[in-house]
């Protein structure tokens, strides 16, 4: 398997392809709404994604992948209304937050990298997996914004990768167990 590039917010990954980020500063690229897996039908298990849903080709040719947007964030999941008021809320933070858009199709991660990464850079990776007792919260909302940590942890000399987890919540991500 070839080793992914990036370069301008642009990452070429060996299995999704093509990605187009945003760049947060100067120093950091941010992958936004990268989806991992796919959901068939309500209340039932998801699947692992091994590809970025992408546009149909009409050809039988093979062609390189198209890049895929992932700009923008994506949905949360479905949730109680005012949820990220009453997330900042129970945490002490500050309350000017705003609603997310939500969906059930929300299984999605947020990458952010300091520019010129590299697979040789061999950067630590800080995984975080927002909470909400299971029936609120995002790994997008503002309060939980990597850059501060990520800038902080460059300025020490301890450049990192920050990934962002959105799951399912409640009913919709608990009612597939067979316990």
């Amino acid at each position: 398997m070839k080793a992914f590039r990036m370069a301008n917010n642009f990452l070429e990954h060996p299995l999704l392809g093509p990605l187009q980020g945003i760049a947060l500063t100067e120093r950091f690229t941010q992958f936004r709404s990268i989806p991992y897996g796919s959901i068939k039908q309500r209340f039932a298990r998801s699947g692992m994604l091994m590809d970025v849903p992408r546009r149909k080709q009409l050809t039988t040719e093979p062609k390189p992948k198209e890049t895929y947007d992932v700009t923008k964030q994506g949905p949360q999941s479905i949730q109680p209304l005012e949820s990220a008021h009453m997330d900042a809320k129970s945490n002490q933070l500050p309350d000017d937050v705003e609603e997310q858009d939500q969906a059930e199709d929300c299984l999605n991660l947020t990458i952010t990298t300091p520019q010129g990464t590299t697979p040789g850079s061999n950067l630590p990776v800080v995984v975080f997996i927002h909470g909400g007792a299971f029936f609120l919260g995002s790994g997008q909302r503002k309060y939980y914004d990597p850059l501060t940590f990520c800038t902080q942890a460059s300025e020490m000399g301890k450049p990192l990768v920050f990934v962002s987890i959105n799951y399912r919540l409640g009913a919709l991500g608990f009612f597939h167990s067979p316990n």
